[in-house]
């Protein structure tokens, strides 16, 4: 019996790895866009940091080290793909893991850095990545899993984010906002948003924006906060409520009040504001 373990023992250590790297990637290179077009950028557990620039390439930096330490079983195969089509940059990463780590550690350090044309729009699906994004005024579209964007000086007009677990900061904003968020916190300093369409589930929202007279702006909240600091401008503001606290800083007037729906005014102008929150805090500022 004790010789049979041995051999075993043997064979484990013989098929294995004592430290693996595979899926160690070095980019640095350039690529053409249209100066309308669209960057796609699919990644997984990446610091990105993406920078508008008056260049008219994109240049792509792409570091990543992955190292297994210890008895690890099987192989990994990680790659990333950079292809042009019909004017647009598509930069896919795709891993296939096959690996079982029994004893030991892993680590992987990857960082992704792009500076475009600020004139690019972005579409970003990711899971598990940090970003840091300024000086973009193309559309930013993004769907993510898990992480946090920060975004600095993006003057575009449309912003469409789908988060299921992560914060998102913004300095400025402009045109419309659609945002889905499940578990985070969504904030914006200094805004001009024309329409809003935003719903967190298990989160705080707190939006500074001026109201377009013309403007529609939803929210729906369903345990959590919305603090809406009203710029310039105003307009009509319905809150749907159940167990909500409801409080108004500035020259709001109630016009109706029921059990579960009250409707102020703001009279410096004529957008349509609408609130809905389950369980929650609805703070109302005027500047």
């Amino acid at each position: 019996m004790k010789t049979t373990i041995q051999l075993f023992i043997l064979f484990i250590i013989s098929t294995t790895a004592l430290a693996q790297d595979n899926g160690n990637i070095d980019i640095d290179k350039t690529y053409d866009i249209n100066q309308k077009g669209t960057l796609y950028l699919k990644s997984d557990d990446a610091d990105v940091s993406i920078t508008g620039t008056d260049r008219k390439d994109v240049h792509v930096k792409i570091h990543r080290r992955y190292v297994e330490k210890g008895i690890v079983m099987g192989e990994r195969d990680f790659k990333v793909e950079i292809t042009e089509r019909s004017g647009d940059l598509y930069i896919e990463d795709f891993e296939q893991s096959g690996t079982i780590t029994i004893v030991g550690y892993m680590n992987e350090h990857y960082e992704i850095t792009i500076e475009m044309p600020k004139t690019i729009s972005l579409n970003i699906k990711g899971d598990d990545d940090d970003y840091h994004i300024k000086n973009i005024n193309g559309k930013i579209r993004m769907n993510v899993d898990d992480g946090d964007a920060r975004f600095t000086n993006c003057k575009g007009s449309y912003f469409d984010f789908d988060f299921d677990d992560g914060d998102i900061v913004m300095d400025v904003g402009s045109g419309e906002l659609k945002l889905a968020l499940d578990d985070g916190d969504f904030e914006v300093e200094k805004a001009d948003f024309s329409k809003v369409n935003a719903s967190v589930d298990d989160g705080d929202i707190n939006i500074k924006t001026s109201l377009d007279n013309n403007g529609t702006y939803s929210f729906t909240i369903d345990d959590g906060s919305v603090e809406l600091t009203v710029l310039s401008g105003g307009g009509e503001f319905t809150i749907y409520h159940d167990e909500t606290s409801i409080s108004t800083i500035g020259e709001f007037n109630k016009t109706s009040d029921y059990d579960n729906k009250s409707i102020l005014n703001l009279s410096k102008g004529t957008a349509n504001v609408k609130i809905r929150s389950d369980d929650g805090q609805i703070r109302l500022k005027a500047m």
